[in-house]
């Protein structure tokens, strides 16, 4: 099955399929520079071809722009819980982390080792309001599994099966922001829609709702730029 897309003069442009796709189009995210294809299941070769070929000055203009990234370098200033820190070594044994810097061993490498403790310290924040939330929404509720993931595209998710998976890149965000993720995917496990009953019973569990989905779909998208480029 096709994986890409090559036409002359242009970079191979990755396809995605999708079941729930309604029509062929083309994505962009400016901080990895990448674009992609996505379509139908039934879309056929030519159809793809053609939209690529229409999008040519499109996509030339977008893959020549800047990478607008920031890797976990000593010396970056990243968002942790809503607050910038610098990276920055220290006398210490493992990463710590104060007011306005997080630490790391001398020894450490700045990238793997910041990134382990961010997704450590989402899964600490995660388990912490966890319970609350459950108990909130339905005494004795419990999930199949909790995951911290690389999400591509969302911030968390709820199976079929009850199992939860949340971005990491959460920890990033505000606290409250974290907290309402959390507080969704968990309303998830009743209600396995966006339903009027799902969103009241969010707002039930999580009065910060309007507050929260504001703050992700104007800065969300930010925290992407922010270490490695998700897999």
């Amino acid at each position: 099955m096709t994986r890409e897309i090559h036409l002359p003069g242009l970079p191979a442009v990755p396809l995605r399929r999708h079941a729930r796709a309604k029509r062929v189009s083309l994505r962009y995210c400016r901080e990895t520079g990448k674009v992609w294809l996505v379509a139908p299941t039934t879309a056929s070769q030519p159809l793809l071809r053609q939209v690529v070929e229409e999008e040519r000055q499109w996509i030339l203009d977008r893959t020549s722009r800047p990478v607008d990234r920031v890797p976990f370098d000593l010396g970056a200033e990243i968002p942790i819980e809503g607050t910038f820190r610098r990276i920055a070594r220290g006398d210490v044994a493992s990463p710590d982390l104060r007011a306005s810097e997080l630490l790391l061993p001398a020894n450490a490498d700045p990238a793997a080792r910041t990134a382990s403790f961010l997704k450590a310290l989402c899964r600490e924040r995660i388990e912490a309001v966890l319970p609350t939330y459950l108990e909130r929404l339905k005494p004795h509720l419990q999930p199949s599994h909790v995951r911290i993931k690389d999400l591509r595209t969302r911030w968390g998710s709820c199976s079929s099966k009850g199992g939860l998976n949340f971005n990491w890149r959460l920890i990033l965000a505000p606290a409250y922001v974290l907290e309402y993720v959390v507080a969704h995917e968990v309303t998830h496990l009743v209600h396995m829609n966006h339903s009027a009953r799902f969103w009241t019973a969010l707002r039930e569990i999580e009065p910060r709702t309007r507050s929260a989905e504001s703050w992700l779909n104007s800065q969300g998208r930010r925290l992407g730029r922010y270490g490695p480029p998700s897999a």
